[in-house]
Formats: C-alpha cells, sequence, structure tokens
C-alpha cells in the first residue's frame, strides 16, 4: 500500500491519546485484539503494511473508537479504484437510459406485438377447446353396441354414391352422419363391421336371412328390396336398432 501524508499527523493524535490512559501498545493489542505492529503503523501514519485500504480502515476505526479519537481516515482510496466506480456506476447509468429510449422508441411497436400475441393466443386456445368438444360431440353419438376395435373389410361388399342398382336382394343404408353398421348372415358369419361418416353410402346385395344392427339411427336412411326399412319400431333407449329378416 501507498504511504499517507503526514501533513496531518494524525497517528501523533494516537500516540498521546494511548500516553494520558497511560497505556502501552501491548495493553491496547490484548483489549482491541490487534496486533502490535499494525497499531504502531497507525500511529507513525505508515499503513504500507496493511494488505489492502479496507483492511487498514477497520483497523484505524476499532483503535480510534478505543481512543475516543473522532479524526477521518487519513488515506483516501486510490484515484485508479473511484474512476473505476465512476466508470461504472456512468455505465450502468447509461446502459438504463438507452433501454427506456429504446422503449420510449418502440412503444406501440411493442404494444401491438403484444396485443397482437394475445390475440393468437386466445384464437389458438379456442380452436384447440372447439376441436376437442368435436371430437367428444363424435365419440358420444357413436353407437353404443359395442366397442370399435376393428374395421373389417368383407369380400362381396360395394360401396358407392352412384344411383342404387335395381334389385330385389338390394340393402341401401344412406348416411347423413357417424352411424355403425354391423350386418350378419343366418350363420352368424358378420359381413359389414363398421362405423360410417356423413355423405357415405352403403349398398349391398344379400340375401335373407340376416339380421342389420344399426347405431344412431337418426343419421341413416335405410332401405331393403326397394322398400324402406322402418328402424324405429326395433330401436331401444340408445337408438340402437336390430332388425332380423328372415326367409319366409
Amino acid at each position: 500500500m501507498e504511504k499517507v501524508v503526514k501533513s496531518g499527523k494524525v497517528g501523533a493524535k494516537f500516540k498521546e491519546a494511548r500516553f494520558k490512559l497511560n497505556l502501552s501498545l501491548e495493553d491496547i493489542s490484548k483489549n482491541i485484539l490487534i496486533n502490535i505492529k499494525y497499531l504502531e503503523a497507525i500511529e507513525k501514519d505508515d499503513y504500507s503494511i496493511f494488505p489492502a485500504r479496507a483492511f487498514a480502515l477497520a483497523y484505524y476505526k476499532k483503535y480510534s473508537k478505543f481512543l475516543e479519537i473522532k479524526d477521518i481516515f487519513p488515506l483516501q482510496e486510490p484515484e485508479s479504484l473511484v474512476n473505476d466506480r465512476k466508470r461504472s456506476i456512468k455505465s450502468s447509468g447509461m446502459r438504463l437510459a438507452e433501454f427506456e429510449k429504446l422503449i420510449r422508441d418502440n412503444f406501440f411497436k411493442i404494444i401491438v406485438f403484444l396485443t397482437t400475441s394475445l390475440i393468437l393466443l386466445i384464437i389458438l386456445s379456442l380452436n384447440l377447446i372447439d376441436n376437442k368438444s368435436h371430437n367428444l360431440d363424435q365419440s358420444k353419438s357413436g353407437a353404443k353396441v359395442t366397442e370399435i376395435l376393428d374395421i373389417k373389410e368383407i369380400d362381396n361388399v360395394q360401396e358407392s354414391i352412384a344411383e342404387p342398382m335395381p334389385h330385389n336382394n338390394n340393402l341401401i343404408l344412406i348416411f347423413s352422419g357417424p352411424c355403425w353398421v354391423e350386418i350378419y348372415t343366418d350363420n352368424k358369419k358378420p359381413l359389414i363391421y363398421k362405423l360410417y361418416n356423413n355423405n357415405e353410402v352403403l349398398e349391398i346385395e344379400i340375401k335373407k336371412s340376416f339380421t342389420l344392427i344399426i347405431g344412431n339411427i337418426d343419421n341413416v336412411n335405410a332401405d331393403y328390396a326397394g322398400k324402406n326399412i322402418n328402424l324405429i319400431d326395433s330401436a331401444n333407449e340408445q337408438k340402437v336398432s336390430i332388425t332380423t329378416f328372415k326367409n319366409e
């Protein structure tokens, strides 16, 4: 550390106050627990033996308090540290000012960006909720005959939206919404086991005897051999119709 200028002779005041109390450096050292060499340095205004200014300042305050000396600590903070602190404060102030200026200059753009982002977020959330509700409605509107585990395509089944073929054994189902269909032959062999949707048509040539099971009958118009099939009379509370066509 740099040696302090001795113009004020602050150290002499410490020595004089100690003599008035009739105390030795050893006595002071035992009382305030400071090494004798540091006490001597303070009395000589020589702070070169201290490892740092903060170290010297702490011992100075402790010693001056014990002797009731009110003088200001004589060793000034190095100018380089003072300048560094000033530069740091100035730099922080400049950065804050630049940030505030950036906010002021782009305030309208920031508001537009935040508003647009919020609107997009709301629209996205509403779409997700709507899609979830739509999927739930479709699930509820499905037939409750059985759980849909598989879809089997059976040979000899022809599906088309063309005009019905005139034939006495034609079964035609026209769908206006989700509808589950099962068709079994007289020997309980499944021919159809499938979920149909809006605007689809099932047309199949099938001879009696067979059993037709249709779920969600409000979504289907059925004809067999050119005659409309009454699905309501054979429907249960879940709107599932089980109709058997016997070869009488």
